[in-house]
């Protein structure tokens, strides 16, 4: 009878307890104030270093070497050169170099040269005219007929306009050479830095 006397009086304090209960929650409670920091974790293991990358270069056209055929005997002469490649946008983006072997020594030198009272230039004739190339000249100071023979050979590189989704233009490429310590007018270095071939 104990046992059941208990019982009893235990079903009903827990119908008591649970009928008190209310099904809404109350207000949450503020926020508490924040905790202190942590203390910081011991510092991760440096990672390998990779393999430097290969340097880029400038893309060029170089030409093989060709005679010089200047007239003898004369004030002027000029000699044309025909190449597809020297387009309008080459003329107008890209940048063009010609070199003279020298017969004297062997010398390479860029156009324009001047030796004694002759004078080596040349012009890019675009796709406008009825030549599309190069045009070598001679000249002299007016005075005498000359032999224009201080050159063996010539040959040019090429230094496009920017080509297709590539953002290397004529302009980018000269300043990567100067930047790589690249005299572009001294030939040995560019043919060099470059892998032109003689």
């Amino acid at each position: 009878m104990k046992i059941t006397t208990y019982s009893i009086v235990f079903v009903l304090g827990a119908a008591l307890f649970l009928s008190s209960c209310s099904a809404e929650d109350g207000e949450d409670g503020a926020m508490g104030p924040q905790g202190i920091q942590g203390e910081q974790g011991p510092a991760g293991q440096d990672g390998a270093d990779g393999q430097d990358g290969v340097d880029g270069t400038p893309t060029i056209i170089s030409s093989d070497w060709f005679d010089s055929v200047f007239s003898s005997d004369a004030f002027s002469s000029t000699f044309d050169v025909p190449d597809d490649r020297i387009s309008d946008e080459v003329m107008n983006s890209g940048y063009v170099l010609v070199y003279g072997q020298l017969n004297i020594n062997r010398a390479i030198v860029p156009l324009p040269y001047t030796l004694g009272n002759q004078t080596y230039s040349f012009q890019l004739e675009p796709e406008n005219t009825n030549f599309r190339g190069i045009r070598l000249s001679a000249s002299t100071d007016g005075q005498n007929r000359e032999n224009f023979n201080y050159f063996d050979r010539f040959r040019y590189v090429i230094f496009p306009p920017n080509t297709g989704t590539s953002k290397t233009t004529a302009k980018n490429s000269i300043q990567f050479l100067k930047n790589s310590g690249v005299d572009i007018f001294d030939y040995e270095q560019l043919a060099d830095y470059l892998g032109i071939e003689d």
